[in-house]
């Protein structure tokens, strides 16, 4: 009877010792998804899905437009191969720099898309990919039946053609002026970053600290054990940091990583990450649906994070009207989306040169939809925008900046500087309006000729 009576108290403690975080806490999302966007090694992907076991990645498939070539019709038309990535989790189409087309051209390339996923894939996609979410293609998806779209890529300066600064990497509805604006209704589409950047060093040190495997390999000059360290304190700090609705992602390039042989680095960093954290791993289809029915419009967002890489420290606030970044009491960037114009490529067009890689990093190549900057101090890393203001000294709430008194500290020595270049200024006058003075006289009593 004892005996009985032990290990029932010992069942009930072991129960309570169990995390429930849906009753404790706000659960803490993780997408992976893979790009699909060359035509080969699909028997060594769907080997490596077989091992690894998990089904809940996103697929992005690249349409052919990118480039030239039968991709989606490679991964799609091969039954087997569509089976295997169903098997594993939901496939969505991926664009590119649909900011290159006319208005006909975008709306028939989703047509399109639609079509091919309804009659090939089987069920109308959700989601769309595009490194550089356009807003008029995007209005257009939303009005198809699409909910989400990812491949942000958060303030991207020059690089692969495209600059996007002033939006923001946790999910919102998207405005429909401006795809890179909160909506400030309830509704719209749900932006999705495709990567999770450091909030401080990827500005200050370099775009590639995120989490993107095969660039942080790179970054860490092929050190694959401080790589995969970073990658997974970064995730951790990330969603430890972020209220209300954390979230973050890991995506890459199937191909790309297996002819760089990192597809066996690829599925221990992923494996760790799901053996050993407890968040939630969906698609981003599921995540989508989570975050529509917490919210009907875009939240309040507050991140506080210190870098795995430096422990550089940054606050972030942001809401439907304004982003604002704080960093050792000083703001440092500071938009208020009550004032942006509307996306220029919503009636219009921008083809960059696309001839040479080399040419990808141009500013005056890329196709830019950033938003104005009322402060603009947070960059200058590798590839990073540079830095154009300085940082405002500001100790209260983010919530209330800017305030009266949150204005650029004037120094000491300037009011100085200036009454004495007004005082100089007043002599200088004064003594040619005297000269001119004398010489009418001279020339009036014929002293000058």
């Amino acid at each position: 009877m004892l005996r009985a009576t032990l290990l029932i108290l010992a069942l009930m403690f072991s129960v309570c010792l169990v995390p429930v975080h849906a009753l404790n806490e706000q659960p803490k999302f993780v997408s992976l998804l893979i790009i699909l966007d060359q035509p080969e090694y699909a028997d060594p992907l769907i080997a490596w899905l077989q091992e690894l076991g998990f089904r809940n990645f996103t697929f992005a498939v690249v349409n052919d437009q990118w480039y030239g070539q039968n991709m989606s019709g490679y991964w799609l038309l091969n039954q087997t191969r569509l089976d295997a990535l169903k098997a594993y989790g939901v496939l969505i189409p991926q664009t590119f720099m649909m900011q290159q087309y006319s208005l006909e051209e975008r709306r028939s390339i989703i047509d399109g898309l639609i079509n091919e996923w309804v009659n090939v894939v089987g069920y109308a996609p959700t989601g769309i990919f595009d490194f550089q979410p356009d807003t008029y293609t995007m209005n257009y998806c939303e009005s198809k039946g699409f909910e989400y779209v990812t491949g942000y890529c958060f303030d991207q300066y020059a690089i692969d053609w495209m600059t996007e600064r002033g939006g923001w990497q946790l999910p919102y509805y998207a405005s429909q002026n401006h795809v890179l604006v909160p909506n400030n209704v309830s509704g719209g589409m749900v932006v999705f970053p495709h990567q999770v950047w450091d909030w401080v060093s990827s500005f200050t040190v370099s775009h590639n600290l995120h989490t993107h495997i095969l660039s942080l390999i790179d970054f860490f000059n092929g050190d694959t054990s401080s790589a995969e360290n970073y990658f997974l304190n970064l995730i951790d700090a990330s969603l430890a940091g972020e209220e209300p609705f954390p979230f973050a992602s890991v995506q890459f390039e199937w191909v790309e990583h297996y002819m760089n042989n990192a597809e066996g680095a690829v599925e221990d960093w992923i494996q760790t990450l799901l053996s050993t954290r407890n968040y939630d791993f969906w698609t981003l289809q599921d995540i989508a649906t989570a975050f529509k029915n917490e919210y009907a419009s875009t939240p309040t967002y507050s991140v506080n994070f210190t870098s795995p890489y430096d422990n550089e420290s940054i606050e972030w606030f942001y809401n439907q009207n304004k982003r604002v970044a704080r960093v050792n009491g000083e703001v440092v960037s500071y938009i208020n989306y009550d004032e942006q114009s509307p996306d220029k490529f919503l009636n219009s067009t921008f083809q960059p040169d696309l001839s040479d890689f080399s040419l990808s990093k141009i500013p005056d190549n890329c196709v830019d939809d950033s938003l104005n900057f009322t402060i603009d101090g947070l960059g200058g890393g590798e590839y990073r925008a540079p830095i154009r203001d300085n940082g405002t000294v500001y100790n209260g709430t983010l919530a209330n900046f800017p305030t009266e008194n949150a204005v650029p500290e004037i120094p000491t020595t300037l009011p100085i500087i200036l009454i004495l270049m007004a005082f100089t200024g007043i002599i200088c006058f004064s003594y040619k309006r005297r000269e001119k003075i004398c010489t009418a006289r001279a020339c009036k009593f014929g002293k000058i000729k």
